[in-house]
């Protein structure tokens, strides 16, 4: 099919993967009948402040702004049918991102196993169960007038819908009962490969070259002074010292950590740090750190407050009423 520009810029360097210009070629046939709620972009319109700099939003689910995006590794990543999947949720402050697959292969089978395990936060596996099984009772009870949930009917063309989907893109079947220690071993799997771990939890793995001559052999984090919720308060002189004697990972570290903590807030912060993204050789991320912080003026750090809402779902009634 024909690729828009607006796509092929969105990808840069990097090829667009088969099953995702297929998947963009199912989209545009406008069929009702192949629609999973998976939507392929074909721009850059849908970065957020946190959707990290290092990487390629590919899919939306067209709700609260959630998108799915590939994880370049800061450009380390060569082939991106090999690269790590995450799930942005712009809404769910301090837990707006999630790891989804280690590959787009594997977060095709969990997306269509059960996808909201990816855009829900569960406090435990237990959890998780509960709202699986509360969300199979109500669809095994007869659809209200004035509820809005699906009949039996649609329930079962939505499946329908999965499994074409399946036999189409040749995804693996999983059982649903399966599916959380799956997700579960797969974030260890990253864990284990971490050389530092970062605050939004994808750490940096090891980079195959290191700047000569600059910064330390060992890792290390700055001791970010968080209040409580998903900002911290820190002078920029001070990151500026840590970064000018810190290894290329630990500097990648900074860079999640400052994003997550909402540091480029400020005029000053945004645009030193696309200044060092470019000597560090990150053109492409520089590049997309103008995307996501638009000229505009920022208030500074210590003024920026979050008005977001923590979403998280719960079972319980004394959460509830939280």
């Amino acid at each position: 099919m024909n690729i828009p520009n607006s796509m092929r810029d969105l990808y840069g360097k990097y090829e667009i993967p088969d099953s995702i210009i297929k998947m963009l070629e199912r989209q545009e046939r406008c069929s009702d009948s192949e629609d999973i709620g998976l939507y392929i972009l074909k721009d850059d319109d849908r970065r957020y402040l946190s959707t990290p700099i290092d990487s390629i939003p590919f899919a939306t689910i067209g709700v609260d702004g959630i998108h799915y995006a590939f994880l370049t590794e800061f450009g380390a990543v060569e082939d991106l049918n090999k690269a790590p999947i995450i799930c942005v949720s712009p809404m769910d402050v301090g837990l707006e991102i999630r790891y989804a697959g280690n590959t787009l292969a594997q977060f095709l089978e969990i997306y269509c196993a059960d996808e909201a395990l990816l855009i829900n936060h569960f406090a435990g596996e237990e959890d998780y169960r509960r709202y699986v099984q509360q969300r199979e009772e109500e669809e095994r009870r007869e659809a209200d007038e004035e509820e809005f949930r699906l009949t039996a009917e649609q329930l079962q063309e939505t499946k329908n819908k999965m499994e074409r989907f399946r036999e189409d893109f040749q995804v693996r079947k999983m059982e649903r009962s399966l599916l959380w220690n799956e997700l579960e071993s797969i974030r260890a799997d990253r864990r284990s490969k971490m050389v530092l771990e970062t605050v939004n939890g994808l750490g940096v793995l090891p980079i195959g070259k290191q700047d000569e001559g600059v910064g330390e052999i060992s890792h290390s984090r700055l001791n970010w002074q968080s209040d409580g919720g998903n900002s911290a308060s820190i002078e920029l002189v001070e990151a500026q010292k840590f970064v000018e004697g810190a290894s290329l990972e630990s500097r990648i570290g900074f860079v999640r950590d400052a994003q997550h903590y909402y540091m480029f807030h400020c005029t000053d912060w945004r645009e030193w740090m696309i200044e060092q993204l470019v000597l560090w050789g990150y053109e492409t991320e520089a590049k997309n750190f103008r995307l996501t912080y638009p000229d505009e003026q920022y208030k500074p750090v210590t003024d920026t407050l979050s008005t977001y809402l923590y979403l998280e779902w719960s079972s319980s009634d004394e959460d509830a009423n939280k």
